[in-house]
């Protein structure tokens, strides 16, 4: 299949939001090694709680922001009900405060978390996107099709950051933690344990920052319930 580069448009607005390269600190300890070092059993503990009766109240809340992460192959069966849940959170993360997002551009989970995040802008005119790219070529080897729906979401981004001109290795992670770390809650869909996602969730865990897993019904349902305005 023909690969597709970015357009003129998109390569100017990339430049225009392209920072020095991030230095984000690796802090020491298990979970920061690699990913296959990570506990299974402290990762799955802490989704398993409700982590939304720890959120920090709205009006003392330093960013009021949600950052995403996920896997990127995403299976087409379970996308519909994938899709309705992360709605529901959407508009609870907006009943409690939240109004900025911060969106990697990933295949898979977070491209379709910024497409979510502007249908919750068309009720909500204050949210924000905030596109955070790890570099500028990150698209380069995408297809036509996935290259389109990336250059939408960063020609409608409130903020588009591109961490780095170029590529190097680690440049992925830095982008992970620079979202962990400038957000007040992570959302993830994290279905298996491995890869960039549980280490982003485990990075996020270890950072006290809530995180909440679309793949998990019972802690959605929970999450959006709490939103709700007394009757």
């Amino acid at each position: 299949m023909r690969k597709f580069r970015p357009t003129q448009r998109a390569s100017e607005i990339i430049k225009r939001g392209t920072d020095a390269k991030s230095s984000v600190p690796f802090p020491q300890g298990a979970l920061h090694e690699r990913s296959s070092f990570v506990s299974r059993e402290s990762v799955i503990s802490a989704l398993q709680k409700d982590d939304s009766a720890h959120l920090t109240p709205p009006e003392v809340r330093r960013r009021h922001s949600v950052c995403f992460t996920g896997h990127r192959q995403l299976d087409p069966q379970a996308l519909p009900q994938i899709t309705l849940r992360l709605d529901a959170v959407l508009e609870a993360c907006y009943l409690k405060g939240f109004r900025e997002f911060l969106c990697g551009g990933a295949l898979g989970f977070d491209v379709l978390c910024g497409e979510r995040v502007l249908h919750l802008k068309n009720r909500h005119s204050d949210v924000r996107l905030i596109m955070v790219l790890p570099c500028s070529s990150q698209s380069i080897r995408w297809t036509e099709a996935d290259c389109q729906r990336y250059e939408r979401l960063i020609y409608v981004a409130d903020e588009t950051r591109v961490l780095s001109p170029a590529y190097y290795s680690g440049c992925m992670m830095v982008r992970n933690r620079h979202m962990v770390d400038h957000s007040d809650l992570c959302i993830c869909l994290m279905e298996k344990l491995k890869g960039g996602t549980v280490s982003t969730v485990a990075y996020a865990l270890q950072s006290g920052i809530p995180v909440l897993n679309i793949a998990m019904a019972q802690a959605c349902a929970t999450f959006v319930k709490n939103a709700a305005p007394p009757v």
